[in-house]
């Protein structure tokens, strides 16, 4: 009777986690190594790391705006104070790897935001009036120097830090409700829906910075 020859003794090491595109994945280099002299490399994507991309996904899908801050210097107490602060308009500020937020971004086909995301960064996903929590930042940066507003993204528009802050000086969507309420005589349903549109207010702060320069 003939015997078959044992199976072959599988040995399989996980070498350090390595960057593979561009924005990266962290992935684990995987080499299977099957008898003497034979081996392969696997990249598998780390689960953990992929499931993050994907909530960073959803923030973006959700958000109305994004406005990214560096935190460095915030207390515990400092940071939930701004929390709390945005939160009352609608807003949430989420602390994510740049990296897996450019990945993120490229899925979903956004703009990169390039210089904006040097260094470290936190995120504030607002929903409602971007006007409403770009001021809330901007007063609480006022009060509280050590947070930096570095830039943000609107209507899948990369603005920098100044446009963020050009945006805070306008008036927020209820007093622009007001305002026009008191000058305009046509249908107001047209003027509420242009309010709402946040190309308006993106085509306004180019405007104003044509102007200032």
């Amino acid at each position: 009777m003939e015997h078959s020859a044992p199976p072959a003794e599988v040995v399989v090491s996980i070498r350090r986690s390595v960057f593979i595109n561009d924005p990266p994945y962290l992935v684990a280099r995987i080499v299977l190594s099957v008898g003497p002299g034979t081996s392969k490399e696997v990249y598998m994507p780390n689960q953990e790391k992929v499931q993050l991309v994907e909530k960073i996904k959803a923030d973006l899908e959700a958000a109305d705006a994004i406005w990214v801050v560096d935190y460095r210097g915030l207390t515990v107490k400092d940071a939930e104070a701004l929390r709390t602060q945005i939160r009352a308009q609608g807003a949430v500020l989420k602390v994510y790897k740049n990296s897996f937020t450019e990945r993120a971004l490229a899925d979903l086909g956004y703009p990169a935001l390039g210089e904006v995301l040097e260094g470290p960064s936190a995120f504030v996903f607002a929903t409602g009036d971007p006007v409403a929590s770009a001021k809330a930042i901007k007063s609480y940066a006022k009060s509280n120097p050590n947070l930096e507003i570095k830039g943000g993204l609107l209507d899948k528009a990369v603005l920098t830090a100044a446009q963020v802050k050009t945006l805070a000086d306008m008036p927020s969507r209820e007093e622009l409700i007001a305002q026009v309420l008191g000058m305009l005589s046509g249908p107001l349903s047209a003027v509420v829906s242009a309010l709402d549109a946040p190309t308006t207010i993106v085509r306004s702060l180019e405007a104003i910075e044509a102007k200032a320069a």
